[in-house]
């Protein structure tokens, strides 16, 4: 049995404050989906997250959350036939 100690036990107010914005974000970015939409709501909420976690390269954000957002929704809407909410976008949609 490995004894970890007392300062494994406490929080690291930090580690507490990401754990209660991922969670917030979360919440928000599934409030979001019949609103914005799917890709919408899914690029706003990567781009937050990747910031509250620790990117800093606004280039790999950029890039990250919109491959990521019209991306897995390609993948599911197109090759899945899974139906997604298209919201602000459904005058475009293709």
């Amino acid at each position: 049995q490995v004894d970890v100690g007392a300062a494994a036990l406490e929080f690291d107010r930090a580690g507490v404050r990401s754990v209660i914005q991922v969670v917030v974000a979360l919440a928000a970015g599934s409030a979001l989906l019949e609103i914005a939409g799917f890709r919408v709501s899914m690029l706003l909420l990567l781009g937050y997250l990747l910031h509250i976690l620790g990117v800093r390269s606004r280039l790999a954000i950029a890039v990250f959350a919109v491959v990521g957002s019209f991306g897995v929704f390609h993948v599911f809407f197109h090759l899945l036939r899974v139906p997604l909410p298209w919201g602000v976008l459904q005058g475009v949609a293709w």
